[in-house]
């Protein structure tokens, strides 16, 4: 049975990219396939054909690849309100260079590449509002590439806080460490430095305060 308040979550969702009527985005809502997975469920396995556009309700998915040590290298992940379009169909090799997991309970949209098709035939107006997602997603794997190879270890793990705090506490530190191209101790480490630095920072603040109020008296 749906769910009408994830319908309305998405109704309100597609109006921030398109002028269509309500009545319209309903019935595109309708027709939207709504799943939901398991912690650990793997939704596409690297080398798999790639048919598959998905969009995170609710959940916390990680996309990562087997390198040639054999070791997982996280690349990404992926929380609520954000879409991964795992298929290509303007390329021969349409394999998937990644794995896409699960790392909690899940709810996507999770449509076939030919659902895609025939709902542009049926609502004119959604190939437009789905390339202006695009080309939104676009700018996101551009900044995240600009940030992974001009900052620092310890700047992207600050860059990492103040954009996507919500994955501090819902990640595995080692797949962080990864994501972020660093070892899981030098991770740990770069949290003690920080952490050691807002002490000494508050306790500056501290004695400055302090000392203000005793040259008032």
């Amino acid at each position: 049975m749906r769910d009408d308040k994830i319908d309305n979550q998405l109704v309100e969702y597609l109006k921030s990219y398109t002028n269509m009527d309500d009545t319209t985005l309903k019935e595109i809502v309708g027709n939207i396939p709504i799943k939901t997975f398991k912690k650990g469920d793997i939704l596409l396995h690297q080398g798999d054909k790639a048919e598959y556009c998905i969009y995170v309700i609710s959940g916390c998915l990680r996309q990562y690849r087997i390198d040639e040590d054999g070791n997982e290298v996280t690349s990404e992940f992926y929380t609520e309100e954000q879409w991964i379009n795992v298929f290509n169909n303007s390329i021969e090799d349409n394999t998937s260079k990644y794995t896409l997991s699960c790392l909690e309970d899940s709810v996507l949209i999770y449509s076939h590449s030919t659902n895609k098709d025939d709902m542009f035939e049926r609502f004119g107006d959604l190939k437009d509002m789905t390339n202006l997602m695009l080309g939104e997603k676009i700018g996101e794997i551009n900044e995240t590439i600009f940030i992974h190879t001009s900052m620092s270890p310890e700047q992207r793990y600050k860059n990492l806080i103040n954009r996507r705090p919500e994955l501090i506490g819902r990640v595995p530190q080692h797949q962080l460490a990864s994501y972020l191209g660093i070892k899981p101790e030098s991770l740990s480490r770069i949290k003690k430095t920080i952490r050691e630095g807002a002490v000494k920072q508050a306790s500056f603040y501290f004695t400055l305060f302090h000392s203000s109020i005793d040259l008032s008296q």
